[in-house]
């Protein structure tokens, strides 16, 4: 966490255009690009490994990270978490939480009596639309939500309003930010067809989800952790059969699971260094 009050403070213009951007930019995905299907294209011609959400978030990530953020912005890539050197320990991490899951899975499976099968997702065509929904994930909407969400308007409003305390700062950054990262959901949710009182039970869901991912990437102080998590959540990548329709609310699972082993690094590594003598 004193790393991240290291972090180089954004101009407030800046911090106000990253928003105004986001705002604008996820309506115009939302009514007018993926209703006409302008990115179908390539996702038809790759089977969906390239999928539209993968085009759509490397726009968000060309436009946003790169040309407001980095070049516009003048901000460097480490002042949005991306830290080349916490990239493996996050691989391992993501991998691990894979991992558990699909075990937690597999135990549940045959406490119930219930024949291991592979997920239909492998073994029915279409696997490469199971692989680029996670792709799109990993390095797109979940790297682009991320970023812009978790590693620079979290940090930027917790400099903000430092003044007031850390403590403080870091509560009010998490929930104003978050309720942010709720909003911009909305267009996504009436597209989908949602009535405003699905939407409205909805985003409190979201805010959650958001105050979670925040909670991880504080606490491991490694925003491709919260990436790991973030994609897993969205993109479930089970091996085994779901004979109990897990899959309606395994993003929840993951989270769980994601913020347990947050905590777990955060509390149990130091003491792990010290007992090495590292």
């Amino acid at each position: 966490m004193e790393e991240l009050w290291q972090t180089k403070k954004a101009p407030i213009w800046l911090i106000v255009a990253v928003i105004a951007a986001h705002a604008a930019s996820t309506p115009f995905f939302n009514f007018i690009v993926f209703p006409n299907h302008w990115l179908s294209p390539l996702s038809r011609a790759t089977l969906g490994l390239i999928n539209v959400t993968l085009q759509a978030n490397l726009l968000y990530l060309a436009v946003i990270i790169v040309g407001l953020i980095f070049v516009i912005g003048r901000m460097r890539p480490a002042d949005v978490g991306w830290r080349s050197d916490r990239l493996p320990a996050a691989v391992v991490y993501t991998l691990i939480l894979w991992g558990v899951a699909n075990l937690l899975v597999v135990a549940v499976l045959l406490a119930q009596g219930v024949p291991l099968a592979f997920n239909e997702s492998w073994t029915k065509p279409g696997t490469t639309k199971t692989i680029g929904a996670f792709v799109a994930q990993i390095f797109g909407n979940a790297l682009d939500e991320e970023t812009i969400f978790r590693g620079f308007l979290t940090v930027q409003v917790m400099l903000l309003l430092r003044r007031f305390g850390e403590t403080a700062a870091v509560i009010a950054a998490v929930v104003l930010v978050q309720a942010f990262f709720a909003s911009i959901h909305i267009p996504m949710l009436l597209t989908n067809g949602a009535s405003w009182s699905d939407i409205l039970e909805t985003l409190p869901v979201l805010f959650l989800a958001g105050v979670v991912l925040a909670a991880i990437y504080l606490a491991t102080g490694n925003l491709f952790v919260a990436v790991g998590a973030h994609a897993l959540t969205d993109a479930y990548m089970l091996l085994p059969r779901d004979a109990f329709c897990l899959a309606d609310n395994f993003g929840f699972i993951y989270l769980g699971l994601g913020f347990v082993g947050a905590l777990l690094w955060r509390f149990a590594r130091p003491r792990f260094k010290l007992a090495d003598g590292t």
